[in-house]
């Protein structure tokens, strides 16, 4: 088992997913610090050269910034300092004075405070840009921070940002640049040592235990419901969000037990987010948390439970969607793109690691639940997102069982997150949409199922898209075609 938990979390963990975040280690040259941040440079640099990424140079970017380096350049000598950059987003001014400028790649999520060593204003008029690099390196119009003498901001792991030095009304001059980052919150070590609490860093975790010699039996009321009895005894786990996302706990028992699940922000039964019979999740920040199995009306419903908990991590980029027109099976009227309306909950698909094989010759499951518990357990190993499933297998009458128009078994993670729509001609397996609602949004696959058959649902998506986008079976949503469809399966944060 433990040998399996390394191999799924590895597999979760695995970075650069075809975003710009994720550079080549040549030219972010990032090495491990212990404060939850990477560090590039020396702690004092005065003048230095390092790799650049195409089209950085446009602009005076010369290298990699870190957490913790202090940078001294000279705009008024340094021969790789550029005039381009002088009109900035929602800054009123004219920086037409040289620039130099620096990558930044966050190693961390939180606050970065950038600032000028011993500033003189006076005599060097030079500002502090930070821009976000979606459209490029050098885009002014990309303005994420704007500071004078010195500027603190919110940054997410693994984006990368472009800082810029930028002389006002013509300034040149000599600058000392300062980076100090504070460490995400859920960074310093958990401290279990007392044994009341079983610690978790990786995801997905998968416990099997029991509470009928569990340690604890001091809580018996939670916040998010006081009135019920959970008197009985209870384990706790200690969970170390490093980045914000989805976080769910699911606690299955057998005969004669019950076992409850809470999902908690503080070290205290009141600092309840969520608790259920069978599962809690909420979206979080980075931090720690605490996630209670506790025996529901005391000891008699004690024994023997198996839990599992996942923390899913958007992506992070565009989600533009392409415009235009679609036609629809039985529909007389194109549909215009993106769309949106209400769109069904979908039942499962076979995925290619199920053990029903890869091909559509077969086999197939016998009926709507068998080896539905395997694809469970598959789902939650290669996508991370742990929840109370309950949907069955896809079946219309005279096919088989979790068989989809694809004809073939899904990749794990295309069934996880797929999306249908009623679509005249039906898009290449794997096609990538955008599927947005209540401000989230997850890529889905498209080309792999086609429906509903009622013109009146624009679509349908996995019961696992409707829990990220905290909706329910027939709701709002909008769905279009991704304008990049490089862009990884799953939730996203959009910029």
């Amino acid at each position: 088992m433990t040998r399996l938990l390394h191999l799924l979390a590895l597999l979760l963990l695995l970075p650069c997913l075809g975003f710009e975040s994720c550079e080549s280690p040549a030219s972010a040259d990032p090495s491990p610090s212990d404060d939850g941040w990477e560090d590039g440079l020396p702690e004092e640099t005065s003048s230095w050269v390092a790799p650049i990424a195409d089209g950085e140079a446009a602009c005076g970017i010369v290298g990699t910034l870190a957490c913790g380096d202090v940078v001294t350049l000279d705009t008024a000598t340094d021969s790789r300092a550029t005039s381009v950059m002088s009109s900035y987003f929602s800054s009123v001014g004219h920086w037409d004075g040289p620039e130099l400028g620096f990558r930044f790649v966050a190693g961390g999520s939180g606050p970065v405070e950038l600032a000028f060593v011993d500033p003189r204003p006076t005599v060097v008029n030079q500002d502090i840009f930070v821009l976000d690099r979606a459209d490029g390196p050098c885009d002014e119009g990309a303005v994420l921070g704007h500071f004078y003498n010195s500027g603190e901001l919110d940054v997410h792991a693994g984006r990368v940002y472009s800082v810029l030095i930028d002389g006002y009304d013509g300034d040149a001059g000599e600058f000392t640049l300062e980076v100090e980052c504070d460490p995400d919150p859920g960074d310093p070590d958990l401290d279990c040592a007392d044994g009341t609490a079983v610690c978790i860093d990786t995801f997905p975790f998968f416990d099997s235990d029991t509470t009928q010699t569990a340690p604890g039996r001091t809580w018996d009321a939670y916040g998010c419901n006081p009135s019920l009895d959970e008197s009985g005894p209870e384990r706790i786990y200690e969970v170390l969000a490093p980045e914000g996302g989805y976080l769910a706990a699911v606690v299955t028992d057998g005969p004669g037990v019950d076992v409850d699940v809470h999902l908690l922000d503080a070290l205290d039964p009141d600092a309840c987010l969520d608790r259920g019979d069978s599962e809690a999740w909420a979206f979080v920040e980075p931090g720690r948390y605490w996630v209670v199995a506790d025996t529901y009306g005391g000891d008699h419903n004690a024994g023997d439970y198996e839990l599992q908990i996942g923390l899913v991590v958007p992506s992070y980029g565009g989600c533009a969607m392409e415009s235009g027109w679609m036609a629809r099976t039985g529909d007389p009227d194109l549909l215009q793109m993106p769309a949106r309306g209400l769109v069904v909950k979908e039942a499962h698909l076979v995925s290619t690691i199920d053990g029903f094989g890869l091909w559509g010759e077969g086999p197939w499951p016998e009926h709507g639940g068998d080896g539905l518990d395997t694809h469970f357990f598959n789902t939650v190993g290669t996508t991370g997102m742990v929840m109370d499933r309950t949907e069955p297998w896809a079946w219309e009458p005279g096919g088989e069982p979790g068989r989809g128009a694809h004809w073939d078994k899904l990749p794990p993670d295309a069934e996880c997150w797929y999306v249908n729509m009623y679509w005249a001609d039906r898009p290449a397996a794997g096609t990538r949409m955008i599927v947005q609602a209540n401000g989230r949004a997850v890529v889905a696959a498209a080309g792999y199922e086609t429906g509903p058959g009622n013109l009146d649902h624009i679509g349908g998506v996995t019961e696992e898209i409707h829990r990220y986008l905290d909706t329910v079976h027939i709701s709002e949503m909008t769905l279009g075609f991704a304008a990049d469809q490089t862009l990884p399966l799953g939730p996203i944060e959009c910029f």
